[in-house]
């Protein structure tokens, strides 16, 4: 048995100042781990012995299949207190796990709890910082694995922010419910057939080349492209929880050309112009600095390639104090149609065609909250009044905004 290939290039790319001389691999298993640096010293360990382990003595920790079997479970806090103590400072830990000894619940409540965990030792403090969740590439091996750094700090924005989204907007049951709206595996507005209606933009889709989808969600935008077209598609998102669950939605149904990561996209390190395409679908309105994003996103296409947005923007009108508690309880960054022109243009794309798409906007609301009066029953037998109420008031709120010209829909198409 042996650690996927990819993983060791993966993190020797994203952490190219990472200089390993003394690696553990802690398992239960005789496993192999290719493209360890030769000059390395690869020590194996079983959980038992990680306490006689020395501390802050190696740069790189391998967890092989931690939560297999009840023994794993049982000692998971032990085994990630361990590996902080064990790590140098800004060392790295790669949990690996195949889908045999994992269930998608697993796989968001571990990066939760990558996230959130905190060693303290002799009045020292010390927490993991996730770079990501990917999933393997291999075919012959179907798994997952994380790459986390050791960092002393706790103040980690992108860890705040997930957190946020996994325990307020993108909780299992709301998940459920936006789909039951918007159709399997779509969380936003219009669904499969505002999808079809975005990618027949892109020029020239061609079988094989391949697209990065940022905000991917549950992935419902790059199965449906990867099966209709044959483009290779990586699904990125920030969310544990929507990521873990597009991972089971993919094993149920696999579609060819399809891989998921959980990562924060300004943070990851792609190759440079390594996509044909990029795609994002109402997400980037969450991040702050646009002009990094979209310097980010040319740098990763090819010449020639092609970006395309949806994202929600801001109208002219001026803002009323419920748009104002709306944008700041979301944690949105609202630009007008023309500062989304700007930037596209500031970070070097051509051909850029920003467009306001408000009608359209407000047509798929209109249809989606009919449709919830239509079938409120049915919706009942799965989820509370209270969550009908919600939904329906958040319908009735978006539309008394676009009204009020505060929240406005955005289109961008730009070429590198």
């Amino acid at each position: 048995m042996a650690i996927p290939s990819e993983v060791i290039e993966t993190v020797s790319y994203q952490l190219p100042e990472l200089k390993i001389t003394n690696a553990l691999l802690i398992s239960e298993d005789d496993v192999s781990i290719p493209n360890v640096p030769e000059a390395a010293k690869v020590r194996g360990v079983t959980v038992e012995e990680l306490k006689n382990v020395e501390a802050d003595s190696h740069e790189l920790v391998i967890i092989n299949r931690l939560s297999a079997g009840e023994t794993h479970k049982q000692n998971l806090d032990k085994i990630l207190q361990n590996s902080l103590r064990i790590l140098k400072t800004d060392g790295v830990v790669v949990a690996y796990e195949d889908f045999e000894n994992v269930t998608y619940q697993e796989v968001g409540s571990l990066s939760t709890l990558f996230d959130s965990f905190e060693s303290k030792e002799n009045g020292n403090s010390a927490s993991f910082k996730l770079l990501a969740m990917n999933q393997t590439s291999e075919q012959t091996s179907e798994g997952v694995y994380w790459i986390m750094t050791k960092y002393t700090a706790s103040d980690d924005e992108n860890m705040v922010f997930r957190s946020f989204l996994d325990h307020t907007q993108y909780v299992p049951e709301n998940i459920e419910a936006y789909e039951w709206i918007f159709g399997r595996e779509f969380i936003s507005p219009g669904g499969v057939n505002m999808n079809r209606r975005v990618f027949s933009e892109f020029d020239d889709l061609e079988p094989g080349k391949k697209m990065l989808d940022i905000g991917s969600g549950l992935g419902g935008s790059v199965r449906q492209i990867a099966r209709d077209v044959g483009l290779k598609v990586t699904a990125c998102d920030i969310s544990a929880n929507m990521m873990a669950l597009g991972i089971l939605r993919h094993r149920q149904r696999p579609v060819d050309g399809v891989t998921y990561m959980l990562a924060d996209v300004m943070r990851y390190k792609f190759k440079p112009e390594s996509f044909d395409y990029v795609y994002t679908k109402d997400c980037i309105h969450h991040i702050f600095d646009l002009p990094a994003l979209l310097t980010k996103i040319r740098e990763i296409l090819k010449p020639g390639g092609q970006l395309i947005i949806t994202m929600y923007g801001r109208g002219y009108g001026p803002f009323t104090e419920e748009f104002k508690e709306f944008v700041n309880s979301r944690r949105y960054y609202l630009n007008t149609v023309e500062e989304m022109e700007e930037k596209a243009k500031n970070a070097g794309f051509s051909e850029v065609e920003a467009t306001n798409i408000t009608p359209m906007f407000k047509e798929w609301l209109e249809k989606e909250r009919n449709r919830a009066i239509m079938y409120k029953d049915e919706f009942l037998k799965n989820w509370s009044e209270k969550k009908y109420n919600s939904l329906f008031d958040g319908w009735t709120q978006k539309l008394d905004f676009i009204k009020a010209d505060n929240h406005n829909w955005l289109k961008i198409k730009c070429t590198k």
